[in-house]
């Protein structure tokens, strides 16, 4: 029996020395990540401003002058409404005179 005792004592010692053996991690980091699609990017951005800088100049003069023309047409439609309304106003004000003049 006591064989048995001692058998165990050293069973739960050997298990215990065993079981909380210092133990080595390694720990490995990652290597970095290069993302090519940032270099990319910036790089495409660049390049779009590069070329909107570039051709600034001729789509300001095509859109001012895609402006002046629709001004230009704006302001003749207002000639045309006015023209036409003081022209029915002098039909009213012509058949009125023909009508007084019909009257004597």
């Amino acid at each position: 029996m006591k064989l048995i005792i001692i058998v165990g004592i050293i069973a739960v010692i050997v298990g215990g020395i065993l079981l909380f053996k210092p133990q080595t991690i390694s720990v490995t980091q990652p290597e970095p990540v290069t993302i090519e699609k940032e270099v990319v990017v910036e790089e495409i951005g660049k390049r779009i401003k590069d070329a909107q800088t570039a051709h600034e100049a001729d789509i300001t003069s095509k859109a001012q002058a895609a402006y002046d023309e629709a001004f230009k047409q704006g302001m003749l439609d207002v000639e045309i409404d006015v023209r036409k309304q003081y022209q029915i106003e002098n039909d009213a004000a012509l058949k009125e005179l023909q009508k007084q003049s019909q009257s004597y």
